[in-house]
């Protein structure tokens, strides 16, 4: 009668049977792990690129609400304020650079401009390092501008070396027609005549700080920030003021003229194109 137990020859089969079958699953475990890391890193390139330019399907009364940190800052994310796109810059997402406003009410336009983030889950290492700013491996994105491209942001992917968006880096883009446009449009009186105009301001912030630029006829009854190539000036995406002189004494959104004052809202590029009407109501003999 046997004994209880293995003998060697069959702890030596099984011990190999175990040996194939970790060999046929190390694979399918790596692989599995490798597709995680992939899909983290996916919905954190999503989640950094939503707090840049925020959400185009997030709207109220037909109008899009949500602007992220160019709608509030009025340009991308730049740490060390020298307009170069460097990783640094995601660091803006989650703590104010020095060079930036925080989140105020400007009185003269009406306009609300600021730093008010973290525009990411703020969790920290040890390190100080941020884990919203890590893809899946643990490595930092990387933030660039190739040619054409506001700003991409990459991550190396699995190998950890610098290679192809799409093939073995995972890439995110934020297009410069996401993040800006320029304004044109015609002046018209109450009755709907068209009527000229000696000015054009429009009001919108540059580093959290809210600044005004004033275009001049371009033409009859025409306005337009961008007649030349490139555009004399384009404005970030975001809720903005627009002022106009009518009577030429120097003085926008001026009430007893009448004079168009309104909020206008900069969705996305390349142009946003508007009618600005005198204020009042249509009588006979209206100019």
């Amino acid at each position: 009668m046997r004994k209880n137990g293995f003998t060697l020859v069959e702890a030596i089969v099984v011990i190999a049977i175990l040996l194939i079958l970790g060999g046929l699953l190390t694979p399918i475990v790596s692989n599995q792990l490798t597709n995680k890391k992939i899909e983290v890193t996916e919905e954190k390139l999503k989640k950094i690129k939503k707090a840049i330019i925020g959400d185009p399907t997030v709207v109220q009364f037909g109008q899009r609400t949500d602007f992220g940190y160019v709608g509030d800052i009025g340009n991308l994310p730049d740490w060390n304020n020298n307009d170069v796109v460097e990783t640094d810059d995601l660091r803006a997402l989650m703590g104010r650079p020095t060079h930036v406003s925080n989140w105020a009410l400007d009185a003269g336009s009406g306009l609300w401009a600021g730093w008010r983030g973290p525009y990411l889950d703020p969790t920290q290492y040890p390190d100080g390092s941020y884990e919203s700013l890590k893809d899946g491996w643990g490595r930092n994105f990387v933030a660039e501008r190739p040619s054409g491209i506001a700003m991409r942001i990459r991550s190396h992917g699995p190998d950890g070396v610098s290679g192809t968006c799409g093939n073995d880096d995972l890439c995110i883009d934020i297009f410069y027609d996401e993040i800006q446009a320029f304004v044109q449009g015609n002046t018209w009186n109450e009755c709907g005549t068209g009527m000229t105009f000696i000015g054009v301001r429009v009001y919108y912030p540059r580093n959290g700080s809210i600044i005004n630029y004033t275009m001049i006829p371009a033409g009859a009854l025409f306005f337009s920030s961008c007649t030349t190539t490139p555009c004399q000036r384009v404005f970030p995406i975001g809720v903005r003021k627009i002022m106009a002189d009518l009577d030429g004494d120097g003085i926008y959104g001026e009430v007893s003229a009448q004079e168009p004052d309104h909020f206008i809202v900069i969705s996305n590029g390349p142009a946003i194109s508007l009618n600005l009407k005198r204020l009042g109501n249509c009588t006979a003999g209206s100019p």
